[in-house]
Formats: C-alpha cells, structure tokens, sequence
C-alpha cells in the first residue's frame, strides 16, 4: 500500500505512549507447560517472547490455557530517544532482585519437567508489569525483563483465570489469572500488555501493574487519519452487485439497501426509478 500518505504514529508497528514506544510480539519460545488443571483439565503453557526487534525489552510472559488454539501476544518496549536522556531516571530499568512465588516440585500431575514462577523486584519508583517463568531453580538473569517508571504505569486487575492445580479457582491455592487494567472506558489510559498475575497460596495477588498512555496532548496519535481512512475503504472495502433480474427488487429490500447506503428512505413512487440504476454499490 505504498500508495497511502502514512501519518505520525500510523501503521509503523509501534506505538508510541508517551516516552514509552511498544509493539506486539506474537512469536514465542515455550518455556513451561502442564498437562493437568485449568480450564478442561488439559493444563496450561508458558512463554516468553522471542524474537525481539533490536533496543526492545520483554516486559513478562505470556501464559495461556491448553484448551483453546493458540493465539497470543504480549507487548514488548523501548523508550524513545527524547524521553531517556536522565540516566538518574529511566523509563525502563532492570529489577533489582527476583522472588520465587511458585514453582511446581512438588505438584505430582503431568508436566514437562519443574516450572517455577518469578515476581520482579522494582527499583523505588518503577513497577513490574509481568512475571517471568523459567524451567530452572536458578533466579532469571537481572537483563531478562524491564520494569517500567511508575508514571506510565496503571493499576490492573485479575481477569480470566488460565491455569490452577485444580479444575477450577482455588482460593486458597495458586492460579494463573490474564489482567486487565482496572479503570476502562473510552477515556482510560490503561494499556493490556499480555502478561498474567499470579494468586499465590496465601491467596494475595502478586503485585504487577498495566501500562499507561501518557501521551495526554494526542492519545490518538496512532490512531489513521481522514486520508488514510479514505485510502484504506478505497483498497478494502468490498462492492456490492445487484442482478438486473433480482426477484426481490422492487420490494422492501430496496428501502433498506437504500437507507444503508445514502442513509435516508426513498419514497415509494421513486423505488422503481432507482431500481433501474443499481448495478453496483460500495
């Protein structure tokens, strides 16, 4: 489509949230999986995302039930130039630690081998946006993942559960939950960065949060504009055609093609003339 005007921010394959450029990983190496619990009983896989593009960061893994095909995707980031020159103060910064909040050694159901649950440690002010899973005891490496600046940060909430022991939510045990940010709506901010939470068996929540759309002067700046609107109908929109010996024309038939496509009625003594006209219609 290289007749199309591209805009600023516009089918780039990022988008930009204010300081905070992401895009959407879809290809993945399987770390972890279980054949057991969750939804159906079939177990549950875990992901990281690889590969990924040159100065992106992963942010967490992307988990999700045996049940259904596979689908996912998870964000991954990098700051923008203009917005990561205060080496004091990053977007993006490593973790000081991990700490272990599950792991599977002494769960007897069907698995490919140990899988063992990592929480984050942030640095004062920054915030974990995922977990990390990993097949061995030893801690992931600090370079692994990224947290972000607490101010493009937004609070998440458990969604759908993915995985647990069990064939259902445990309360008192551990589940795998996706997220979601926990203020939506057409004026929200909160971005899904396809990561998942953890309820551990004392029933808390690990502490993770969803990104933020800080770019409050054009949230929409990713968004196409009136002429690459009109150059993608113009590409993509189908025709429609109409038989000149169409049994149902004249009829009601022909009211409703009308309004939907000159958005208004046609009075009854004009639907024969136009019936006439109509060959082919967007």
């Amino acid at each position: 489509m290289d007749h199309i005007l591209l805009g600023d921010g516009y089918a780039s394959g990022m988008i930009d949230l204010g300081g905070l450029l992401v895009c959407q990983i879809s290809s993945f190496n399987k770390v972890w999986a279980t054949h057991e619990g969750g939804p159906g009983n079939l177990g549950a896989s875990f992901f990281e995302p690889s590969p990924l593009p040159h100065g992106f960061y992963m942010l967490g893994c992307y988990s999700q039930p045996n049940n259904i095909p596979f689908y996912g995707w998870a964000l991954a980031a990098k700051p923008t130039k203009d917005n990561d020159d205060d080496p004091s103060s990053p977007l993006l910064r490593q973790p000081v630690d991990f700490t272990l909040i599950w792991s599977s050694e002494f769960l007897n159901i069907k698995k490919d081998g140990n899988g063992y649950v990592w929480l984050p440690t942030a640095s004062d002010g920054y915030k974990a946006i995922g977990l990390v899973v990993t097949s061995s005891p030893e801690k992931p490496s600090l370079d692994k993942i990224r947290c972000v600046r607490s101010s493009l940060t937004d609070e998440c909430e458990a969604d759908l559960w993915i995985w647990g022991p069990g064939t259902a939510s445990d309360a008192n045990g551990f589940n795998v939950f996706s997220v979601r940010p926990s203020n939506r709506g057409t004026s929200a901010m909160g971005v899904f960065a396809g990561t998942f939470i953890a309820a551990q068996q004392n029933g808390g929540l690990s502490t993770v949060a969803c990104l933020k759309n800080a770019a409050i002067s054009n949230p929409q700046v990713s968004m196409p504009n009136l002429t690459q609107i009109e150059a993608l109908l113009e590409a993509y929109s189908p025709f429609i055609y109409f038989h000149p010996d169409e049994v149902y024309l004249p009829s009601v038939n022909v009211c409703v093609l009308t309004v939907y496509f000159n958005g208004g009625f046609l009075q009854p003594s004009k639907m024969a003339e136009n019936v006439e006209g109509i060959s082919k219609r967007r």
